[in-house]
């Protein structure tokens, strides 16, 4: 008796897809806007690296808006706040947010520790806090809950963030490659 990987991998595919599906409907439902306060998603300003306190160190999956003017950000995701428009600029999943928040927007406290990390003008990571091209805007992030009995799965994580490009198309400062399962192989 054996397995085909095969067939687990076009399995995997269909749910994937399915899982895709689903977080879309989800992201088409929702704006940021009116977002209640909630135990799944909590928005949060933050300004300096005390402020990440209010950003559980939790498994999730999270969005960075800001008013930092972008060129060529085809993501249509906005989060309003008192009318004024901030634009996703980033979106990413970890299994610790707070800390991964703070590797993208205080890089300079986290020396090595992450690879893939928001990039604007051509920096992995930036310092929101003490860099004047960024410290005179304002930041905020959405974080979305994703664990179970303090259990994530990556593979979930992974899909929301492939459904958010689907639903609003890559953030400007997103240079990871996310694409979904191939299911021909």
């Amino acid at each position: 008796m054996g397995y085909g990987i095969k067939s687990i991998m076009n399995k995997i595919g269909i749910l994937e897809d399915e899982l895709i599906q689903d977080f879309k409907a989800f992201f088409n439902s929702i704006r940021y806007s009116d977002t209640p306060k909630s135990k799944m998603i909590k928005v949060d300003q933050i300004k300096e690296h005390s402020d990440l306190k209010e950003i559980p160190n939790r498994p999730g999956f999270y969005v960075i808006f800001s008013d930092y003017p972008m060129k060529h950000n085809a993501c249509t995701c906005e989060l309003i706040i008192n009318g004024k428009c901030y634009k996703a600029l980033y979106r990413g999943h970890s299994y610790g947010v707070q800390k991964r928040i703070g590797s993208h927007c205080f890089k300079s406290r986290y020396k090595g520790d992450y690879t893939v990390c928001l990039n604007l003008n051509g920096k992995s990571g930036i310092n929101i806090d003490v860099d004047r091209r960024y410290c005179f805007h304002s930041w905020y992030v959405a974080y979305h809950r994703m664990s179970y009995n303090n259990r994530s799965n990556i593979f979930i994580r992974e899909t929301a963030e492939k459904a958010f490009d689907e639903c609003f198309s890559k953030p400007v400062g997103c240079k990871d490659k996310v694409k979904r399962m191939d299911k021909s192989n």
